[in-house]
């Protein structure tokens, strides 16, 4: 995603979920890397949503990494969620 515009990235990460992408890698890296919260609280909760193989290890990284609020409050309504839906194990 080379696009500096906050409004074409966060298109695209709802494009990537809209169409079930099968290599999450992208959204992977736009919820740990991205500049813009909206864009990495909304690729965050793609790849749950898509159920990404490697949930635990974001939602970790989140944990130690991320400063805003909104996106820590995301990913540990994700935790709580995705034990009840197994997804956690992954």
């Amino acid at each position: 995603m080379k696009s500096n515009n906050y409004e074409t990235r966060l298109i695209a990460v709802a494009c990537l979920i809209f169409l079930d992408y099968e290599n999450k890698d992208i959204l992977f890296k736009l919820a740990s890397e991205d500049k813009d919260v909206g864009v990495r609280q909304a690729a965050l909760y793609g790849y749950a949503f898509l159920k990404g193989d490697k949930l635990s290890g974001l939602l970790r990284f989140v944990e130690n990494n991320e400063s805003n609020e909104q996106v820590l409050q995301l990913a540990e309504k994700i935790k709580s969620c995705s034990k009840e839906i197994d997804i956690w194990k992954k």
